[in-house]
């Protein structure tokens, strides 16, 4: 694993000091604007923040504590990506209640499917007497028809 890090420097002419610094200026968005991370964006401020993170990987400082610096200076923003912030105990039970949520609704909506097209069962009524009542309502009904 070493040897295909110092390879790569030697390719590329860096030390592993600047690919520390630019990791990091990489993860990092400008101040400025919010809009693009330190790498590409053109300011005098992300200017500053580069020259400081290079000068601070530079004198041995560890880039975690050069981030979080950053990150209590400009708050969490600066980071182009954040962290798993999300993954608080009520931002895990509204992924959970979104996951449960969603199975549900699946489920009631097959359920809801199955039992549109199913066929319903009709029993025929063959061997049933007929009503002699009901029949002489329903002649005399015709009759009154007629």
């Amino acid at each position: 694993m070493l040897s295909v890090l110092f390879a790569a420097l030697l390719v590329t002419g860096a030390a592993p000091d600047d690919h520390a610094a630019n990791g990091l200026i990489e993860r990092l968005r400008a101040p400025c604007c919010w809009q693009q991370t330190l790498d590409v964006h053109a300011s005098p401020i992300a200017d500053e923040l580069r020259a400081e993170i290079r000068t601070r990987v530079a004198a041995g400082e560890d880039v975690p504590t050069i981030e979080a610096d950053l990150v209590q200076r400009y708050g969490e923003r600066v980071r182009a990506v954040p962290t798993a912030g999300f993954l608080t105990p009520l931002g895990v039970f509204g992924m959970m209640a979104a996951v449960f949520g969603l199975i549900g609704t699946l489920a009631a909506g097959w359920r809801l499917s199955r039992s549109r097209s199913a066929p319903t069962e009709v029993t025929p009524v063959t061997d049933a007497a007929p009503d002699p009542e009901a029949a002489r309502a329903l002649r005399e009904q015709l009759e009154e028809i007629d």
